[in-house]
């Protein structure tokens, strides 16, 4: 089983810490002397993999990107528009997934508005999905929602069917947190069809993505066996390559770690919570190399309910306390409402009536987001519950209010994708 120490080793000599100095101390002399666009030339041929895909690689590609850009600016000194956009883009991607979602949108924001005004129809499409998920990761969860509906319509002019599948996967992922499985269901169904359409695959990371992608959809229409078992083939084919991999340009770690993951919370389901908790226990230890950090604060905290409902409050809390200040930093708004809620399960179970009441009336507001239908459905309806349970009731919230967005788009979930 791949473990964090076994995979910094595994990824050790591509990162070989003088060859990356002496790469990073060019590019710092070419940048002193004036020459951007030297600079940028030798970042994408030296730098821009091995700061992308290898194990904490981010904390050296988020200032490399950064010197190309002004201070306080959203766009790059270069002067090609393509090589501004893959950086606005690309510093973007970087900062949502190292736990900086508020920032990583305004650089999403100008990925799109670049790309809409120079005609990049598939620079725009994959600018609203990135846009959709700093959005969801906020709780800005009606923008989010649109800002998937209007991707998909481009994928599929685009004939791009794996990005068709996924803006389908992350459009049900959105419904069912607002609690609307009824439209989530035949996104995901549809997007598992396509996922698992065409020739068959060779056995390697590419088909272990496939079934984690399946697996993360079953788990979202409810069938934790097959949620489990897709997960258990992907984890099986991808701990091998991942541990035979310096790098990993094919996801081949994401695609582990979200296997692990799956596989834990499926068990989970299963009624094997102990079995669960080890999965989820991996996949943040897995998570935390890559320096993932939402998928890393998604696996503690589901990790904590699960020490919770063995009643081990004090590892329960523990773990908890470990989320929070990138919770915050993020800000994780519907991380937040969850750990709010644990927070005050924990009161709850600790006999503290008054500190349970406190931290869920904090955990419904975190929850409510743009208010029903577009709040974050779990997480109200645990936190009304727990003050009903406390003998009080929820405090008042502003509802939805329509006339603050424009129509959300109107497009075609089961459409033909040949």
């Amino acid at each position: 089983m791949p473990t964090s120490s076994t995979l910094e080793a595994a990824y050790a000599n591509d990162l070989d810490p003088a060859d990356l100095e002496r790469a990073t101390l060019r590019f710092h002399q070419m940048l002193a002397m004036g020459r951007l666009q030297e600079a940028y030339r030798w970042f994408r041929v030296e730098l821009d993999v091995r700061t992308q895909y290898g194990l904490k690689a981010s904390q050296l590609r988020i200032p490399l990107l950064e010197s190309f850009f002004p201070a306080d600016a959203v766009e790059p000194r270069l002067d090609k528009l393509p090589d501004r956009m893959y950086c606005v883009e690309q510093l973007g991607l970087a900062r949502q997934r190292t736990g900086q979602p508020g920032r990583a949108l305004e650089y999403h924001e100008a990925h799109l508005r670049g790309a809409a005004a120079s005609g990049d129809r598939r620079g725009l499409a994959h600018a609203l999905l990135h846009r959709s998920r700093a959005l969801a990761a906020i709780g800005r969860l009606r923008e989010a929602e649109a800002s998937a509906l209007e991707a998909l319509p481009r994928f599929r002019q685009l004939l791009d069917h794996p990005q068709v599948a996924e803006s389908l996967r992350w459009i049900g992922t959105l419904r069912n947190l607002r609690g609307a499985g009824h439209l989530a269901r035949p996104a995901l169904l549809r997007a598992m069809e396509m996922a698992q359409a065409g020739p068959p695959r060779p056995l390697g990371i590419e088909q272990a993505a496939v079934w984690t992608f399946v697996a993360h959809c079953a788990l979202g229409v409810g069938d934790a066996n097959q949620a489990f078992r897709l997960a258990s083939q992907a984890w099986e084919v991808g701990s091998a390559v991942v541990e035979n991999r310096p790098l990993d340009p094919f996801g081949a770690l994401s695609t582990v770690i979200a296997a692990a993951r799956i596989r834990g919370l499926a068990l989970i389901q299963l009624g094997l919570p102990d079995s669960g908790g080890v999965w989820l226990r991996t996949a943040a230890e897995m998570a935390a190399a890559l320096e993932s950090i939402d998928e890393v604060i998604t696996c503690r905290l589901a990790e904590a309910r699960v020490e919770l409902g063995m009643g081990n409050l004090d590892g329960a809390r523990r773990l908890l306390e470990e989320c929070l200040p990138a919770i915050e930093r993020g800000p994780y708004r519907l991380h937040l409402a969850d750990a709010h809620n644990l927070a005050s399960a924990i009161a709850a179970k600790a006999g503290d009536e008054a500190a349970s009441a406190v931290v869920a009336g904090r955990g419904l507001r975190a929850a409510w987001c743009d208010g029903r239908p577009f709040a974050y459905r779990a997480g109200v309806i645990e936190a009304e519950t727990r003050l009903k349970e406390l003998g009080l009731a929820a405090p008042a919230m502003d509802p939805y209010d329509p006339t603050r967005y424009p129509p959300m788009p109107e497009v075609e979930i089961l459409a033909a994708d040949s």
